[in-house]
């Protein structure tokens, strides 16, 4: 099963990405570029990765990079630029949430993601965001409109489930929705840090216990 990282890796890049099979025609530079830099982003965050580190992973060379970026902080926003139009429009990528089993699932599949890279590494956005400086005012609007967007798909899936009375009338889908949000990237930092999706899985069925307290339990 393709994990999140590669679905939104092939969504954002398609057949740049190095999949094992020869391709007639080479990627242009500019996709190569922001494909290096996505994936030392993720691993090694924004400050400790240069420039030239993504141009020795790109096989780029700097009159290239300046081409097309002004800057490293303009190689992040156009980043997550793609991410966040990618997260829109993609359902493979965010699918939407339509019963319990498919909010389990959408819980679950960073953990896929950890798993896939025996916990070397989180959640990409979350590692970008640890970066943040005050300065980084344009990256931090990036990620705030990524986590809406992520959010989106739970809140939605809430608000649905109490039109319907489904759940109590206190239920509060955005708090709900912020609260698996939070979750995920929690629960991802503690599985980097311990290298175990244990704390990953165990925070995900402590909170599918507590959303479903909210359900209204139907007559038999």
């Amino acid at each position: 099963m393709e994990t999140i990282l590669l679905r939104l890796s092939r969504g954002l890049y398609g057949t740049y990405m190095n999949t094992g099979i020869q391709q007639k025609k080479a990627p242009p530079a500019r996709e190569k570029i922001l494909f290096a830099a996505f994936d030392l982003f993720h691993e090694k965050g924004i400050q400790a990765t240069s420039v030239d580190d993504i141009l020795r992973q790109s096989g780029t060379g700097k009159s290239q990079f300046y081409h097309y970026f002004k800057s490293k902080e303009g190689i992040v926003h156009s980043l997550l630029q793609q991410m966040h139009e990618k997260l829109k429009t993609d359902l493979a990528i965010n699918p939407d949430i339509e019963s319990w089993d498919d909010l389990e699932r959408w819980l679950r599949t960073p953990g896929e993601m950890q798993e896939s890279c025996s916990c070397q590494r989180g959640c990409p956005i979350g590692t970008i965001a640890a970066n943040l400086a005050p300065k980084d005012e344009l990256i931090r609007k990036d990620i705030q409109l990524i986590f809406q967007t992520i959010k989106s798909k739970p809140h939605a899936f809430f608000t649905a489930q109490k039109a319907q009375k489904k759940l109590k009338q206190e239920t509060d889908p955005e708090s709900l929705s912020t609260f698996c949000v939070s979750l995920i990237q929690g629960t991802a930092l503690l599985s980097k840090v311990e290298r175990s999706t244990g704390p990953f899985h165990s925070g995900v069925d402590h909170a599918l216990v507590y959303l479903k307290s909210f359900r209204i339990d139907e007559m038999p």
